[in-house]
């Protein structure tokens, strides 16, 4: 089955937020996870600071 790409990591760039989140929305749906596997993909899809 086909998989949506992984969106681009947030920036924290607070105009991005919206279509951030409804990117990331769509994928935890659409690969179906949960609880701490989805944590971990969200975390994994923030831009870390230096």
């Amino acid at each position: 089955r086909p998989r949506l790409p992984d969106p681009p990591c947030f920036n924290s760039k607070p105009y991005t937020l919206r279509t951030w989140l409804l990117f990331i929305k769509a994928k935890l749906r659409s690969d179906q996870l949960t609880g701490a596997n989805a944590f971990n993909y969200v975390w994994d899809r923030l831009e870390q600071l230096q």
